[in-house]
């Protein structure tokens, strides 16, 4: 089973590992070959920090964006200044604004990977998504 504790969670036990499978699945298996996402954008964070996923050390950032972009051409990659958990009140608001600027360039039609919006704040937005902007703006902090 996995092994659950205080110090940690999701540890596979050796006996119940099949060691050629995994090393075969790890080099040689790619369930997202097939798969293409031509027409869904995706917002992506990543964070300067993040010890957990570690991947934007320099070392596996661009091919891991590379990878995705493979599947999903219309992603859109943000950096984050902060920790795995967005700790930083400051990277939460820069999430939320970004987040907001990716709904309003999808509700207006516009597919803007590499740029912030340029849409007026509240332009054809559902008010779900206006009341969020409020609660940033109420927050004391802007986009």
């Amino acid at each position: 089973g996995v092994i659950k504790n205080r110090n940690g969670f999701g540890l596979l036990e050796r006996r119940r590992t099949r060691l050629f499978k995994t090393l075969y699945d790890a080099f040689f298996l790619d369930p997202l070959e097939k798969v293409r996402l031509d027409a869904t954008p995706v917002l992506s964070f990543y964070s300067t920090e993040d010890r957990i996923l570690n991947i934007y050390d320099g070392m596996f950032g661009s091919s891991y964006e590379n990878e995705v972009r493979r599947v999903c051409p219309l992603a859109r990659f943000r950096m984050l200044e902060t920790d795995h958990f967005l700790s930083r009140k400051t990277a939460r608001v820069q999430a939320l604004g970004e987040v907001l600027d990716f709904l309003r360039d999808q509700s207006s039609g516009r597919s803007n990977p590499t740029g912030r919006s340029s849409s007026p704040e509240n332009a054809d937005m559902p008010s779900e998504v206006t009341s969020l902007g409020n609660m940033r703006s109420s927050d004391g902090a802007k986009g």
